[in-house]
């Protein structure tokens, strides 16, 4: 137990250190560039936002085991916030509401986590060297969402470069829901992940069989996702953003990432990092965001919205046949679910 309350201090302490450079970051850009010009609270109350999310406890509880208690948090979080955004923002001028709800809803989430978190742990003040394991243990993941935000976060912006506001904004809010059904497929995710994480090491043949299962569950899942989106993309899009009418063109065409990205999940989360492939891994990202980057700074200028959405299909394409060639080649898959038929 103890070296759980050092681990524990160690990423909270972590946390607050990587607080301190968002916040150090915000003022050095207010201070050295205008262009956030009268906007300074709303940059603020966007880094405040961040930083809550990043102190969400949903960590603890995916690694051991116990997701399920804090996923019903969670939802009710994202539900509240989805009812408070609908029921209070209704123009321009409401836009830093999105930032404050965001805030207030997920530091309460976080607050009731925290609480069942400590009911399990003793508290500690985190310790210097516990902070430092807790960032070393943590780089790959940091290295790994701030690659893939090139070909994920970044997109829209890139595209905003070249294209007038009006197809931007019908493109955006596509992008948006379409990365968001995607994330659907997240929280079954970390369950899986930390369970075959142990059963690779300890019980093999129960990997095998929850490899099996769960591989087509979620392949099962980015399909309904991909078809019931296209079938429901025009009425999603006329009910509830009737102002971007061209959103569902671009909704249709982007949804089929979201069965690749399922298989990406699967060959990534399910198998490449239970089995201590993160180099590897996070390797793989690096190489397809430098791809997707220079195809987007070539191509989209003049391909447009097209082929911005060709890069991001086959850069997940990518990811996939670099995903499949890594594994095939370690033999750590085969390796860990040969010892189930030995026995073992």
């Amino acid at each position: 137990m103890k070296r759980l309350a050092s681990l524990i201090s160690g990423v909270i302490g972590a946390k607050i250190f990587l607080s301190i450079i968002v916040s150090a970051l915000v003022i050095l850009v207010l201070e050295a560039t205008t262009i956030f010009e009268g906007l300074s609270s709303m940059l603020w109350l966007a880094a405040v936002s961040a930083i809550v999310q990043g102190f969400t406890p949903i960590w603890y509880f995916t690694a051991s085991e116990k997701f399920g208690r804090f996923a019903n948090i969670d939802m009710i979080a994202r539900v509240s916030y989805l009812l408070l955004c609908l029921s209070f923002i209704k123009d321009d001028n409401d836009g830093y509401l999105i930032f404050v709800f965001n805030i207030v809803v997920f530091a309460v989430a976080n607050l009731i986590g925290y609480y069942f978190m400590f009911k399990e742990v003793d508290r500690k003040i985190p310790h210097l060297s516990d902070i430092i394991d807790a960032l070393r243990d943590g780089a790959p993941m940091f290295i790994f969402y701030g690659i893939t935000s090139v070909y994920t976060t970044l997109s829209v912006f890139i595209l905003g470069l070249y294209q007038p506001a009006t197809l931007i904004a019908n493109y955006g809010t596509a992008d948006r829901i379409v990365r968001s059904s995607a994330g659907l497929i997240d929280p079954i995710n970390r369950v899986i992940f930390s369970r075959l994480s142990y059963l690779y090491k300890f019980e093999p043949k129960r990997a095998l069989h929850m490899l099996t299962l769960s591989s087509i569950l979620i392949a099962s899942l980015g399909l309904s996702i991909f078809f019931g989106g296209r079938y429901l993309a025009d009425f999603i899009i006329n009910s509830f953003f009737p102002k971007y009418p061209d959103a569902s063109e671009f909704i249709k065409s982007l949804l089929f990432y979201v069965p690749i990205v399922a298989l990406n999940s699967i060959l990534g989360l399910q198998i490449m990092l239970p089995l201590n492939m993160d180099k590897e891994f996070t390797s793989i990202f690096t190489i397809v965001s430098i791809f997707s980057f220079g195809a987007m700074v070539i191509l989209v200028p003049t391909g447009g919205t097209e082929r911005m959405i060709d890069i991001i299909i086959l850069s997940e394409l990518l990811v996939m046949i670099l995903m499949v060639i890594s594994i095939l080649r370690s033999g750590k898959l085969r390796d860990a679910l040969g010892r189930s038929s030995d026995g073992n």
